[in-house]
């Protein structure tokens, strides 16, 4: 038998270089399962999804701000029912001769997060951001046309999430989010970030 190293296996990346070119565009998928959100705990888990997402992109904006070596870095999870799973996506853009540090960075950013995780001031801000979110959703809920709820719906359906009215939705949302804690949220956050 052969034994290389793991480095042997992996393929080397060619990055097409023109002078007409403006911008350097790099896209990284990763496809997971999509998880049903039919009980508590997984209404959990997917609320601490999104606040390890919206931590990280908040950091991403912050880091751009500082040092704009960024001209768009998005890193996100979606369900694609079409495709039959949750896609986690890296995208970013930036000026063609800043492609390597913005592409370390960005990963290192994503590390960073997976390693240390969240502090609590950004959990707690978080946590507040999608009640807010979930409360003006209630309150606008008499509001939705026919062609949302139909989409809301259809999205349910494709994923295996119960359909809920937005009022039913705060009050499991409310209950789940009261019930998260730093470690529960830095353990979904490494997980997320592996």
């Amino acid at each position: 038998s052969l034994k290389r190293a793991d480095k042997d296996f992996l393929p080397s990346p060619t990055v097409f270089n023109h002078e007409l070119l403006q911008s350097f565009s790099f896209h990284l998928f990763a496809k997971r399962p999509i998880e049903t959100i039919v009980t508590h705990s997984s209404l959990k888990r997917d609320l601490m999804r999104r606040i390890a997402l919206s931590a990280l992109q908040i950091r991403f904006n912050v880091q751009q701000r500082q040092d704009p070596l960024f001209t768009f870095v998005d890193f996100n999870q979606l369900n694609w029912p079409r495709e039959g799973c949750a896609v986690c996506s890296l995208d970013l853009t930036t000026d063609p001769s800043s492609w390597r540090g913005a592409v370390k960075l960005a990963v290192q950013g994503i590390t960073r997060l997976g390693v240390h995780g969240l502090t609590k001031t950004e959990l707690d801000r978080y946590k507040q951001a999608i009640l807010s979110e979930a409360e003006q959703a209630a309150a606008q809920s008499d509001q939705m046309g026919n062609e949302e709820v139909l989409s809301q719906l259809m999205e349910a359906e494709s994923c295996g999430h119960p359909f809920m009215h937005p009022q039913d939705r705060l009050k499991k949302t409310l209950d789940a989010i009261n019930s998260i804690t730093i470690e529960e949220a830095n353990d979904v956050a490494q997980e997320l970030c592996e």
